[in-house]
């Protein structure tokens, strides 16, 4: 070919590796959050143990208290242990959400990693045509 369609390849190959490089950022951005949000889901979870062990501990006739906004309610042990038990439901079924968008993600930058590679290869090999 000549001069002017190598040049023209060279551009469309160039403005496709933009595209794959921007793509591939967000992708890399998105399995961050994903990290952060499972670990903060891991630490409350563990919290939210701890405070149900405790609460299994303590005599069936003692004085649990909640707080409600700024102000603190007594609370039966049985009702404070449900409680605590319906939350690490609530984590657990987040965090198993997490991970499974985690995973998706992981996979998609992945895929996102290979094109932007197969690009940088194409543009190397355009390169050393000139």
């Amino acid at each position: 070919g000549t001069e002017g369609e190598r040049e023209r390849v060279m551009a469309s190959v160039g403005d496709r590796l933009d595209a794959a490089v921007k793509e591939f950022r967000g992708k890399q951005k998105e399995v961050e959050q994903l990290i952060a949000a499972r670990s903060q889901f891991l630490t409350q979870k563990n919290e939210n143990e701890m405070v149900k062990k405790e609460l299994c501990i303590v005599e069936p006739d003692a004085v649990v208290y909640k707080l409600v906004g700024p102000v603190l309610v007594k609370q039966g042990t049985e009702d404070s242990i449900k409680t605590v038990e319906q939350r690490i439901g609530l984590i657990t079924r987040e965090l198993q959400r997490t991970e499974t968008n985690l995973e998706a993600a992981e996979k998609a930058l992945e895929k996102s990693k290979a094109t932007v590679m197969q690009l940088q290869a194409q543009m190397e090999a355009q390169q050393k045509k000139r």
